[in-house]
């Protein structure tokens, strides 16, 4: 079993046995000293945020690195609109000649090195 697997169900488990022994010293408090304190659902309320709040993380991760690739075409978009051309076609334009530039490149890189 890997290390990473190990350190997961261990962890996983730990956090089981400190939720059943939260819910005894709750259950005991209650029963025997009649006092109501929330230990478990608080505890419980607070891990089941984790899931969501590394969902959303991920969420703008992924929105982040959308809009750091998308940046240079739609700085070429606006800047050929802000001469003139209507903007479905600055964008449209924008993306032949960075695709073209970039695979112009590739084929001057795969020439010099003998590739072709």
């Amino acid at each position: 079993m890997h290390m990473a697997l190990k350190v997961f169900l261990i962890g996983i488990g730990c956090i089981a046995l400190v939720l059943l022994l939260f819910g005894a010293v709750q259950r005991a408090l209650h029963d025997w000293f009649n006092v109501d304190v929330s230990l478990v659902p608080d505890i419980w309320q607070a891990l089941s945020k984790i899931p969501s709040a590394l969902g959303s993380a991920l969420w703008q991760v992924i929105n982040a690195l959308g809009s750091f690739l998308a940046a240079p075409f739609n700085a070429f978009a606006l800047t050929l609109y802000r001469f003139g051309l209507p903007l479905q076609f600055a964008q449209g334009l924008a993306i032949a000649i960075i695709i073209a530039f970039t695979a112009l490149v590739a084929y001057s890189i795969a020439k010099w090195r003998g590739w072709i």
